[in-house]
């Protein structure tokens, strides 16, 4: 009933047919909210108070979390979530709507073909990966020729192995200065983060840190600026690359 009173006064028929409840069920609750000074009665219509409108303040954060977190207990209940700064993890709400997409075998190591497509469409693409699959390199070529602000971050192994195996190609990124390449030198306890004008893609660890193809797939305008935020508490602590040379 709070929830429905969020946006203002609501008449007790409509009340009645949004709450899917008889006047019986519905009048002895409303008079407790009442006596507990939430909501306020005005003729046929109830509304919330001051103290309703702080109640209900405090719980929409607790409401979304739920949301974000019921249909996908086990996997948020069995992942390792240390890589979310303490301030971001207590915003998880924001992340709603958020699916879990598990690709099929075949395409167990593939990246996501929605992050993929809408990237080409995007005004940026950001990410920091542990593990980088060629696909992952490609889409940052192809940005070369679009005027795209692309960031890639990448764990201290990983660029060790950049640099024996995919030299001559970020060399070029480097060089042509399409994308900025960051280090970053603590630990990475995530396979990989990417995010662009539509959608974020996350790949968990595991508790045990084992990898899983299942991908986390956010959207919605709160979701990518908690992405973003995510994304910059990890390049303002990573290093810029300016050379391939050891």
């Amino acid at each position: 009933m709070l929830l429905m009173l969020k946006d203002g006064p609501v008449e007790i028929t409509s009340l009645l047919c949004g709450l899917n409840t008889s006047r019986q069920a519905l009048l002895p609750q409303a008079k407790v909210l009442e006596e507990t000074h939430l909501v306020s009665k005005n003729g046929q219509s109830y509304e919330l108070t001051s103290i309703g409108e702080l109640i209900l303040d405090r719980m929409l954060p607790a409401i979304g979390t739920v949301n974000v977190l019921e249909e996908n207990v086990d996997y948020w209940g069995s992942h390792d979530l240390d890589f979310i700064p303490e301030y971001l993890l207590k915003r998880l709400d924001e992340l709603d709507p958020c699916n879990i997409v598990e690709p099929d075998i075949s395409n167990i190591f593939e990246l996501n073909e929605e992050f993929i497509e809408t990237s080409k469409k995007s005004e940026y693409v950001n990410s920091f990966v542990s593990f980088l699959h060629p696909d992952h390199l490609q889409i940052f070529l192809d940005l070369m020729d679009r005027d795209v602000d692309a960031s890639l971050i990448v764990s201290e192994n990983l660029f060790e192995k950049l640099r024996e195996e995919y030299n001559d190609d970020f060399r070029e990124l480097i060089l042509t200065k399409s994308v900025k390449l960051f280090l970053y030198k603590d630990k990475m306890d995530l396979v990989s983060f990417s995010i662009n004008d539509h959608c974020s893609v996350m790949r968990l660890l595991t508790k045990s840190h084992e990898y899983d193809s299942k991908q986390l797939v956010c959207k919605g305008q709160k979701a990518l600026e908690w992405g973003q935020e995510l994304f910059e508490y990890y390049r303002k602590r990573s290093v810029p690359v300016t050379s391939f040379e050891k």
